[in-house]
């Protein structure tokens, strides 16, 4: 097979200006065809051409886009031909979550304070060649035409533990259909331990390092468990911090924030901090949201100057996760208050968006089955799950009727009262 080279591409949209993203394959001293594509924008809808080699081996970010392909140049005449066009190598996929089982734990047993994060991922590393195995069988049936259009693959697994009984411990994974690069228990990501209370887990005093490890770990969670994310941070470090150690807060937030799930909610001044750190590294932001290559958790955030609340939420209608507490997200040995608090998501509109007057971009409520992969019987086995029998859902909580459902818009967070409020009390 001849070795293959791979170039990133932004084309802007000769009609409206969106970008289009693209990467072109070339064959190293092979033969590479000249053609082009006729693609459909995704700003504007309308047609326009982006000429490039080897147009069917090489792919665009959406391939919906891509009406037709030809392996020559242009005949005859086309639609508007892109001409506007960046190449880069700055990967737009940005989360890469890593569950830290040296961290502190999450997970404690409520009745002996036993930690079971590390004891869960024993029991999936034991189980591993079983998982595969229940998983290689579902996934040739899912690649053959039966896949439901499902994000994850779940896992579950039995945690012993010295209270004397079992914990179902649950792990989930992106499915990747027909990629086995890597056995489906090493990508698994756990999110729930039953019979584990974060009500006293999370209420106390940590060291500022110690609530970044347990905020990952409630993110990571949150990612399957809650419809949406809302990060809300007034400030992001210090103002004695240098500009190295802002981009590492930030480079962690964008790499374990997913900005289709997730919003932050800061300061003006904190996104203007942000755009400060490209501008070192040699970047402009506004040149590269021009060409949609900037970091979506950022350009789809929320500003508003006068709040120094510090809180942190996993929302669904029915069960709303939040942590609160006094320190900023940054690393450290100085000791902080946290605490948390359950909700349904009209009573966290009520007593959090609507006092800070935010208005939050809700994501599509789209809650689909699940492939679970565990054990019955003795046997492992895929099978599918209803989302409203997922594990971590709260039996006792009855479903949002109409009138707790949260509500479709808030007041604009872009508060025009106390415009000049910038305090930077810390």
């Amino acid at each position: 097979m001849p070795h293959t080279e791979r170039r990133t591409f932004s084309a802007k949209c000769p009609l409206c200006s969106h970008p289009f993203h693209y990467t072109e394959v070339t064959f190293v001293d092979g033969i590479n065809d000249d053609g082009y594509w006729e693609v459909q924008c995704a700003g504007c809808k309308s047609g326009f051409s982006v000429h490039l080699r080897n147009p069917y081996e090489s792919y665009a970010e959406y391939d919906w886009q891509v009406q037709e392909r030809f392996d020559h140049p242009p005949l005859r005449e086309t639609s508007p031909m892109a001409t506007d066009i960046v190449v880069h190598n700055i990967g737009r996929k940005k989360t890469s979550w890593q569950f830290d089982c040296d961290a502190v734990p999450l997970y404690l047993c409520q009745q002996t304070g036993s930690a079971l994060d590390t004891a869960a991922y024993a029991q999936l590393n034991q189980h591993a060649q079983d998982v595969e195995t229940a998983w290689g069988g579902a996934e040739s049936y899912l690649l053959a035409g039966g896949d439901g259009g499902r994000e994850h693959v779940l896992v579950c697994v039995d945690v012993p533990c010295n209270c004397g009984t079992s914990h179902r411990a649950t792990f989930y994974a992106e499915k990747h259909l027909g990629n086995r690069s890597k056995p489906l228990a090493q990508r698994c990501l756990l999110a729930d331990i039953r019979r584990t209370s974060f009500d006293s887990r999370l209420n106390g005093l940590y060291s500022k390092t110690e609530i970044m490890q347990l905020l990952e770990k409630l993110v990571i969670r949150w990612h399957l468990t809650a419809d949406q994310i809302l990060i809300a941070a007034p400030f992001i470090g210090h103002q004695f911090m240098g500009v190295e150690d802002k981009r590492k807060i930030w480079d962690w937030l964008i790499q374990n924030l997913d900005p289709r799930k997730a919003t932050l909610l800061t300061r003006k001044t904190t996104f203007t901090d942000f755009k400060k750190t490209l501008a070192a590294d040699g970047l402009d932001y506004e040149e590269l949201k021009e060409y949609g290559l900037e970091d979506r958790l950022i350009s789809s955030g929320v500003n508003k100057q006068n709040f120094h609340a510090k809180f942190y939420v996993g929302l669904s209608e029915d069960v709303t996760e939040v942590l609160s507490g006094s320190a900023n997200l940054l690393r450290g040995p100085s000791i902080e208050n946290i605490s948390f608090s359950r909700h349904t998501g009209a009573e966290f509109a009520t007593h959090y968006l609507e006092k800070l007057k935010a208005k939050i971009p809700l994501s599509p409520v789209n809650r689909r089955q699940y492939e679970i992969v565990r054990q019955r019987d003795g046997v492992w086995s895929c099978g599918v799950l209803a989302a409203a029998e997922a594990p971590w859902r709260e039996k006792s909580a009855p479903p949002a009727s109409p009138k707790d459902r949260l509500p479709a818009s808030m007041a604009d967070a872009r508060d025009t009262k106390n415009p000049k409020d910038e305090s930077n009390q810390r």
